[in-house]
């Protein structure tokens, strides 16, 4: 029977005001925070009671301290919850085969909890958020914002954790998605007085009144203060309130030895304790732990779900645990872990009991959780650096397995994101090891971050080579010289350091054709190889000099297709921005640009930033949204500056023609810059190059204009003008414009440059009219992305645009507009 919520009006009605805004159709953000026993959960249960009532699909999870060692282990059970789960059996394992690729497992959940929100509004509960696993997390922390106008809330239950799991996520969701923060305060006395009441039946006698108002308005202490397992006299202070582990104890003492033993190993267990484990750790059949687990459950203490036994609170857990003599909780989490090793259960199971217990200079230990980090290393990369430092902290001064464990913390922390992290933990270990083997390992572990941020001179500096190396590792460093210099080196017959040699020469060449190939080289020869950078990653620049060889069109058929790793989805959007804007596709360019931007937010990467502004001015520039002005240049002596400039980068593009013999495009260009404009109309108008064809055809008016030749100058200058206006370079369209009216040409009506206006149909891009013509139709973001050769994430994106420009918040109401629209 579920009891009455008491003393909780104010902070029900705010979290039933969060539901309201979900139904509404837009995303929303629950936080309720506080102290263990003050009554998150029993407040989380009313608000998803309420929800059910009110037609929303409720799905439920609690999360678990041991939970950092499942990948989605928080809130995998939350989309499998219920009757009418949110996610299929088929969707929930296609999201299991992500987990190495988060970025990508949210981008899927996100289709699906979209595609289930267009039937009936969606409640998500996490409770205990505070223990919630890093994948869980992750994920948590971009859904809202994706899928902020749909009808989904998020109800988060957690402890006070400053920067943990549900400040997280409150935090990427704000200011786009509403954040509702309850943080419930002691009851009242009276509020209590009605618990009792509830729980007995009657007012409560004036003795037990008196006890009650002193539990300090905790209603879980006074609920055990009623179930007898809470000594008032004994205080209610402490992580552990003194007078819950007397109560506790005073309950314990009145059950059977066996009922004792099961209540405490099943403490030391974990909060997700199997029956047959703590039968194999009592030395007894688990058939005859039937009447011992009845008395645990009887008495208050566990709760058993058939699969799982649990403590009907995490107080009472800790309460046992703290009861129990030190020495025999260390006996019991060593017979554990060597229990779940033995039965083949895993080492990261294993690890958090070895943690219990271990101390400095154990190298039993110090194994465990280095076996640990690496079996959890492909899908728990933050777990399994929390393994690996813990591991390294257990080893001693002088130990040799300190330099080559310290090595692999680094390969850990530079697999788990954290570059600073992996970054200042090489500096220390190198102030003290002095074997040159680990110290080139450790070294040549960060140079792939350097080289792929760009970073050349930090990248010449950590490759400087180390006396006494090994050949292979010496090799390595020195290819990474040069690439960071420019000037080569033979690679000698390590495969690695020949693989690298590709990618220098390819950073070295002037010929777009010859860096195409040594990247696709480098990318083919040894993926994943130590030292070596990521295939994603060389597979982008190699999409790059694909488009600098003027296959624009393959080199964003391969962006659409990209999937090699989620954590460069950044950069791949920020690439598809830069091809689109050389093809001429501004509106598209920008999107791309946009939604790099917000990637890079999702990601927690800043590094690429900078590029993404300058691509978004750049287009701000031709549009005429921005002001271009050379006055703009901080320069003491601007005019000086460009003249140089424009001279050095003359004598630069005719030396890159000359490598690039076969690409039209730079042949056009460099034309353009040695004075033969109709050279370069000629060749531009073989590629897709619109933008620097208009460019050519204005020169080219120009040039014919001052030489006389009027007849043919004006077509030249109508045509450049009014291709740069179909392409929306509003800017140099008008420059063009200017130079005509400056010839006597007058029209009576230029072509127009398009000009959308902020909001209605007229202001959506091409594409995303397209988008929203395939949604109103009934495609999931997924079916839509599939018919446009795009991602989820990318049509997901154009959708958000499409609601904001039409002032709609569902995708029925967009199916209303577009119907309307077509009759």
């Amino acid at each position: 029977m579920t009891r009455p919520l008491r003393g909780r009006a104010d902070e029900l009605t705010r979290g039933l005001s969060a539901l309201r805004t979900a139904r509404g159709g837009r995303s929303v953000v629950t936080v309720v925070n506080g102290e263990p026993g003050i009554g998150k959960s029993a407040l989380v249960q009313a608000i998803g009671e309420q929800a059910g009532r009110q037609g929303f699909a409720v799905a439920e999870s609690q999360a678990h301290e041991t939970d950092d060692v499942t990948p989605l282990a928080s809130l995998g059970p939350a989309l499998r919850f219920g009757a009418e789960p949110l996610l299929t059996s088929a969707e929930f394992l296609e999201l299991a085969g992500l987990t190495a690729q988060p970025l990508w497992l949210a981008e899927h959940l996100a289709t699906f909890l979209e595609y289930r929100a267009r039937d009936r509004p969606v409640l998500l509960v996490l409770d205990d958020a505070q223990w919630t696993d890093p994948l869980s997390t992750f994920t948590l922390r971009i859904l809202p914002k994706r899928l902020r106008d749909s009808p989904v809330a998020w109800l988060l239950a957690t402890r006070p954790a400053p920067g943990g799991p549900a400040e997280q996520v409150a935090e990427a969701a704000g200011p786009q998605v509403p954040v509702v923060r309850i943080a419930p305060p002691p009851l009242a006395v009276a509020a209590v007085l009605e618990i009792a009441a509830d729980r007995l039946g009657e007012p409560a006698p004036e003795p037990l009144a008196r006890q009650l108002a002193g539990v300090g308005g905790n209603p879980f202490l006074a609920v055990q203060l009623i179930e007898g397992m809470f000594d008032p006299a004994a205080g209610a202070t402490g992580t552990v309130p003194a007078g819950l582990l007397h109560g506790v104890r005073r309950r314990l003492a009145g059950l059977s030895p066996q009922c004792r033993d099961l209540v405490r190993v099943a403490a030391v267990l974990g909060p997700a304790g199997v029956l047959a484990d703590a039968a194999h750790l009592l030395g007894t059949a688990a058939a005859l732990l039937t009447e011992p687990l009845g008395e645990a459950l009887a008495a208050g203490l566990l709760t058993d779900d058939g699969t799982h036994l649990g403590f009907r609170h995490a107080l009472l857990r800790d309460a046992v645990y703290e009861d129990i003599p030190p020495s025999a909780r260390h006996a019991w989490h060593r017979q554990i872990a060597d229990h779940f090793r033995v039965a083949g259960r895993g080492w990261a199971v294993a690890a958090p009991h070895v943690l219990a217990v271990a101390g400095p200079g154990d190298t039993d230990a110090v194994e465990v959780l280095r076996r640990a980090a690496h079996e959890v290393l492909e899908t728990m990369s933050v777990t399994s650096a929390t393994f690996i430092r813990h591991a390294f902290d257990l080893t001693l001064p002088g130990d040799p397995l300190r330099g080559p464990l310290g090595a692999d913390v680094v390969g850990v922390l530079i697999r788990a994101r954290d570059h600073a992290g992996a970054t200042r933990f090489a500096d220390a270990l190198l102030s003290e090891v002095d074997d040159p083997d680990v110290v080139a390992t450790v070294r040549l572990q960060l140079l792939p971050r350097l080289w792929s941020v760009g970073d050349r001179a930090e990248l010449a500096r950590r490759a400087e080579g180390v006396a006494g190396a090994t050949a292979e590792l010496s090799a390595r460093l020195a290819e990474y010289r040069a690439i960071a210099t420019g000037e080569p080196v033979d690679p000698g017959e390590d495969e690695t350091a020949r693989a690298l040699a590709e990618i220098a020469t390819a950073e070295r060449t002037p010929s777009f054709a010859v860096a195409a190939e040594s990247y696709a080289r480098a990318r083919k020869a040894l993926p994943g190889a130590a030292g070596m950078p990521g295939a994603g990653d060389l597979e982008l620049r190699e999409l790059l000099a694909r488009a600098r060889l003027d296959d624009l069109d393959g080199a964003l058929a391969g962006l659409a297709s990209y999937a090699s790793d989620s954590w460069l989805a950044p950069q791949a959007a920020w690439l598809r921005a830069v091809v689109c804007r050389g093809a001429g596709r501004l509106d598209e360019a920008a999107e791309h640009a946009e939604q790099s931007l917000r990637l890079l937010a999702e990601v927690h990467e800043w590094h690429l930033e900078g590029r993404v502004r300058a691509v978004l001015a750049e287009l701000a520039l031709l549009r005429g949204e921005a002001n271009g002005d050379v006055g703009e240049l901080d320069l003491p002596w601007p005019e000086e500056r460009l003249v140089h400039v424009a001279h050095a980068e003359d004598e630069r593009l005719v030396a890159l023609a000359r490598e690039n013999p076969g690409v039209a495009s730079v042949q056009g260009a460099a034309a353009l810059v040695t004075g033969d404009p109709a050279r370069a109309v000629e060749l531009l108008r073989t590629v897709p190059r619109p933008l620097l064809l208009a460019r050519a055809e204005e020169e080219l008016g120009r040039t014919l204009l001052a030489s006389g030749d009027r007849a043919t100058a004006i077509p030249s200058l109508d045509s450049a003008r009014d291709r740069f206006a179909a392409l929306g370079a509003a800017a140099p369209a008008l420059r063009v414009q200017r130079v005509l009216h400056a010839a006597g040409v007058r029209r009576r009506r230029w072509a127009a440059v398009p000009q959308r206006p902020e909001h209605g149909w007229d202001a959506l891009t091409a594409m995303e009219r397209r988008v929203a013509l395939l949604v109103a139709d009934g495609h999931t973001n997924r079916s839509a992305a599939a018919a446009l050769s795009v991602s989820p994430s990318t049509v997901g994106t154009h959708l958000r645009a499409v609601f904001g420009k039409l002032g709609v918040h569902s995708r029925v109401q967009l199916a209303k507009v577009v119907l309307e629209r077509d009759s």
